[in-house]
């Protein structure tokens, strides 16, 4: 099982604090949260499902929690994770190594569910 950090990471350093996080939709891009930034908190997330489509955790946004996820294996077509929804988690996942076919990461089904080597 992974377990997302409590804290939205973008790709901008904070110094000051010794933290990533975001100052513009550029330092989000990629990540698994969302590609837009809140500004005023420095957090990656999403407002709408375009703001998930590169996403790691699926292509659903939760507009409660401004995070990226799935709620239907739909949500989940062509992720390097697998192609199946965790709905107890909202994660994109695998259960089998069929679900690994095509993964960047792997065609095999790890024990944290998700796709490797």
């Amino acid at each position: 099982m992974r377990i997302a950090p409590l804290i939205h990471s973008g790709k901008k350093c904070d110094t000051s604090q010794n933290i990533c996080g975001c100052a513009a939709n550029a330092d989000c891009t990629g990540t698994a949260y969302g590609n837009k930034c809140d500004t005023s908190q420095n957090t990656c997330g999403c407002t709408t499902n375009s703001d998930c489509s590169t996403t790691a955790d699926g292509a659903k946004c939760d507009t409660s929690q401004n995070t990226c996820g799935c709620t239907t294996n739909s949500d989940c077509s062509g992720n390097a994770y697998g192609v199946k929804c965790d709905t107890s988690q909202n994660m994109c996942g695998c259960t089998a190594n069929a679900d690994c076919t095509g993964s960047s990461f792997g065609t095999q089904c790890n024990a944290n569910n998700f796709c490797s080597q």
